[in-house]
């Protein structure tokens, strides 16, 4: 029974330790978008996060495969024919 006494404190110890652990935000701000020099964007945007893109200057292309909002990247591709727009479905 002594030899479990320290056990059972570590493990105890560990336990309360872990009650103070901050969990992650589950709504995190979106990264500030930037392209690099060149005018390329590679990034993965979430719904209502499409329209960012509009306000970044010099942008020649996006490359935003694995995004799942298609219908509105589809949308901005249209109303920006001038930026090549790479997505998967």
């Amino acid at each position: 029974m002594k030899k479990l006494l320290p056990f059972v404190f570590l493990i105890f110890t560990l336990l309360l330790a872990s009650c103070g652990a901050k969990p992650e935000p589950q709504n995190a701000p979106a990264p500030a978008l930037k392209n690099s020099d060149d005018g390329v964007l590679v990034t993965v945007l979430e719904s209502g996060e499409v329209e960012s893109l509009s306000s970044i200057d010099g942008l020649r292309e996006a490359d935003l495969r694995g995004s799942a909002c298609f219908e509105e990247i589809a949308a901005w591709a249209k109303a920006h024919p001038d930026v090549l727009v790479r997505y998967d479905v």
